[in-house]
């Protein structure tokens, strides 16, 4: 992952650039309306129980699945 400014004064940005970038950003975009899809590597690290959605993403760019979990207010 690559994060810092981009372009020349007056115009500077803040960006990030790489493969967790975009593997977020598709995460992001395949949640559908009210969910949020967590890494299965987080939801463990985090301790979230077995017994959420578990979910195995296609992701553009990506040549294995991506296992995300669901995460819900009652998940919590």
């Amino acid at each position: 992952m690559w994060f810092g400014a981009v372009g020349t004064p007056p115009h500077v940005e803040l960006t990030s650039l790489g493969d967790t970038v975009n593997t977020a950003a598709r995460t992001a975009a395949a949640a559908g309306a009210g969910e949020v899809l967590v890494s299965a590597e987080a939801a463990r690290a985090a301790g979230l129980g077995d017994d959420l959605e578990r979910r195995r993403l296609a992701l553009k760019g990506k040549q294995e699945p991506f296992d995300v979990v669901v995460v819900t207010n009652a998940s919590s």
